[in-house]
């Protein structure tokens, strides 16, 4: 795939879409012995595309690497490495030169029986500041999802727990996220509702940063008229 956006490519109706942009990406995989999947891809793309000289030109390349295996009909197993590069050329007066490689490793697994989903991610990633800025960080993420599918009712919980830490500082920051989607149907689907919410607890080593985050919703909706 091949894409060029112009810096004043614009739609009506929906501000703040990508633009000013040119890259390309490329895609392949396959499946080996029944039970091995194998994906490949790989994009780089750059900014400033007319090299506007108020602006410097920012190169993003990435390259991913995901492994499936299903030996074990309830329980797949998935494996990704991501490797990602960013890179600055042109900067005006006064602009710090950008030059970054972030690896992450993700490990993913989900055990299916009956209605139940039970989903268990684990990811690890080392962001390298390779300037003078030296703004190294190490995060590592783990998140439980469990997840309850039956005929007219789907609920859906989610916990997750973040760390950061920023070497040059020492300043460790965790993050704690609890989630919930419910949704269903009554009556012969003539009723439909949901009710989400999410709750962040986020801190910080320094005691800089402390903030609780809650955010919620709930709708229904009655069918007057079936064709």
């Amino acid at each position: 795939m091949y894409e060029y956006l112009g810096p004043d490519y614009e739609v009506v109706g929906s501000p703040g879409l990508i633009k000013d942009r040119e890259g390309y990406a490329l895609k392949g995989g396959g499946n080996f012995f029944k039970i091995h999947q194998l994906n490949l891809s790989f994009s780089q793309y750059h900014d400033n595309v007319k090299k506007n000289d108020l602006y410097a030109r920012t190169y993003t390349t990435q390259g991913t690497v995901d492994y499936t295996l299903t030996k074990f009909e309830k329980l797949p197993v998935v494996l990704s490495y991501q490797r990602s590069m960013m890179r600055t050329e042109d900067e005006p007066v006064d602009i710090f030169h950008t030059h970054m490689d972030t690896d992450t490793v993700t490990g993913r697994v989900n055990y299916k029986t009956g209605p139940w989903d039970l989903g268990f991610l684990a990811s690890y990633s080392y962001q390298q500041d390779k300037t003078a800025l030296d703004n190294d960080t190490t995060a590592v993420t783990y998140t439980l999802t469990p997840a309850y599918i039956k005929d007219h009712l789907t609920i859906t919980p989610g916990f997750s727990f973040n760390r950061s830490l920023i070497h040059n500082t020492g300043v460790r920051t965790d993050t704690y996220t609890a989630t919930l989607d419910l949704k269903g149907d009554l009556f012969q689907k003539r009723v439909t509702y949901g009710l989400g919410g999410t709750y962040t607890i986020l801190r910080a080593s320094d005691d800089l940063s402390k903030l609780d985050t809650l955010a919620s919703n709930f709708n229904v909706y009655y069918l007057l008229v079936r064709d």
